[in-house]
């Protein structure tokens, strides 16, 4: 649990708007947000206005705010409370963001199409029967934040596409092998050379735990929780690690 005095609240009160004013590209794209949209700090904007009681500066009086083990970690640690090891890449962050956007549309197919306006969304445009958990999460890291992503993976429907890219370039884990996957991470399921799943992690647990957005899942995008590494199931392989690759 970080520590803060009311100086160091007032500078993370004007990082959250800055920051947040630089997310609008991203949420009008998950969302319809534009320019006008409300500011969720929107309550201290002037903070030049904020009345701060005055307290020491001790070890046992100051402001307790977040849940990052040092003020020093970035600002979605200090602001959003993540409750992972290390700090989230801008590109990673607007990812995740956008999977919990399609995740709380509730999209899913027609039937068992593979198809619906918003996995064509996914497909850039195609209209197909193909399987779509590899371009939900083309889509999260390339079109749904306004890039190609050819500096990482792409574009592509294939899950071990993704899979012996990131191992390429050195960013990829296997589970059980000492690796903390960290929010925005994808997780990677491999039944085969050529078939597989895969799913963003948006969130890790101090337990161990963590959650992923898979789309695909279930005929739809969905939200699963898994205990651990081993619980995932025999297929799971382990981890691209985003944060590494788009730093």
């Amino acid at each position: 649990m970080t520590l803060y005095d009311s100086s160091q609240f007032i500078n993370l009160i004007n990082n959250a708007n800055s920051y947040f004013s630089s997310l609008y590209p991203a949420l009008n794209a998950a969302r319809g947000f534009n320019s006008s949209s409300a500011n969720p700090f929107g309550p201290f904007n002037n903070v030049s206005n904020l009345k701060i009681i005055p307290i020491p500066v001790g070890s046992s009086s100051r402001l307790t705010l977040g849940s990052s083990s040092s003020p020093s970690g970035s600002l979605h640690d200090q602001m959003l409370g993540n409750l992972y090891s290390g700090s989230t890449t801008p590109s990673c962050l607007t990812a995740v963001r956008l999977a919990e956007a399609e995740y709380q549309k509730g999209v899913r197919e027609i039937g068992s199409s593979n198809d619906s306006v918003d996995i064509r969304k996914y497909k850039n445009g195609a209209r197909n029967n193909h399987q779509w958990c590899g371009y939900f999460t083309s889509w999260l890291y390339g079109s749904g934040q306004g890039t190609d992503n050819n500096s990482t993976f792409g574009f592509t429907g294939s899950s071990q596409a993704i899979k012996n890219r990131a191992i390429n370039a050195g960013c990829y884990a296997y589970k059980n092998s000492g690796y903390t996957p960290k929010v925005g991470d994808l997780a990677m399921w491999t039944k085969s050379a050529s078939t597989g799943h895969v799913g963003i992690v948006t969130k890790v647990y101090s337990d161990g735990s963590f959650d992923v957005i898979e789309g695909n899942s279930g005929n739809k995008v969905a939200k699963h929780h898994y205990k651990s590494q081993s619980s995932v199931g025999s297929t799971f392989n382990g981890f691209v690690k985003m944060n590494e690759w788009t730093a």
